[in-house]
């Protein structure tokens, strides 16, 4: 089992709460009310659960969350079971100079030979916030998914009303774009890229953004299965509530020191 938490690809101009000016007396107020990110891989043994792989690492806070799972399981008589699965999480909540940004990446891929039992590969984000008045705010990013892959896989990034990752009823869905390898267009086997932008006022409320990166399946005679999700939304003129701005303002500081570190190294 390997592991591993390298920072990549966030790009989060995030400075101390204040040091930037003064915050505007009309700004909005965020509250980040709960959080769920994790990324996991599970690879179902062809000898038996005995063998079986199942790893999962969760955020234990609202920081940064930077992991990756990389899990290889070769099993059985020749010829072996030789199966493959990687999940990676790159996210952060911070403040950006008179915005607040929640900002997160993540990527998956399984390859499998000589077996039908199923590997599973996924990167899940979903955080909560309530903000107090009518911010404007950006949602952008890229998605991709294989067109036609040897087996499931997608992205998925919303935005939605409420507390829910999910939600039936279409009125609580604020953006939602979303890849899976059925869906075409040309089922080629090739990568599709999907980029997405979208913009608005959010009234006041409570909110959760989801980004979400699965893949699942059998042999597929070593061909990858990927799929990623990298997203950035911005709440303009906003300021976390706070007892919690101050905490999230010494993450995004101790992350861009890391960050200078890796480049200067």
């Amino acid at each position: 089992m390997k592991r591993s938490a390298a920072i990549s690809g966030l790009g989060v101009a995030a400075v101390m709460w204040g040091s930037a000016g003064a915050i505007p007396a009309a700004a909005s107020t965020v509250t980040l009310d709960n959080q769920n990110r994790e990324v996991s891989v599970q690879i179902d043994a062809r000898t038996g659960p005995m063998d079986d792989v199942d790893v999962t690492i969760n955020a234990a806070d609202f920081g940064l969350f930077s992991e990756t799972v990389d899990e290889m399981l070769v099993v059985g008589d020749p010829p072996p079971q030789v199966s493959n699965g990687l999940a990676v999480q790159n996210s952060l909540q911070a403040v950006a100079g008179p915005d607040f940004v929640f900002n997160a990446s993540g990527n998956v891929s399984y390859d499998s030979v000589e077996t039908d039992t199923l590997t599973f590969a996924d990167s899940e984000y979903a955080v909560t916030f309530t903000v107090d008045m009518a911010p404007n705010y950006s949602l952008t990013g890229t998605g991709t998914y294989i067109d036609g892959a040897g087996g499931a896989g997608g992205y998925r990034v919303a935005l939605l009303a409420g507390t829910d990752t999910f939600s039936p009823d279409p009125l609580d869905t604020v953006f939602s774009s979303f890849g899976f390898a059925d869906m075409g267009p040309d089922f080629d086997g090739m990568v599709e890229v999907v980029p997405f932008a979208n913009a608005g006022v959010l009234a006041p409320g409570t909110y959760t953004i989801v980004g979400d990166a699965g893949v699942s399946g059998g042999i597929n005679g070593g061909n990858p299965v990927t799929g990623s999700y990298a997203f950035e939304l911005r709440l303009f003129n906003t300021v976390p509530e706070p007892t919690a701005g101050l905490v999230l303002a010494g993450l995004a500081a101790v992350f861009a020191g890391r960050r200078r570190l890796e480049v200067e190294g």
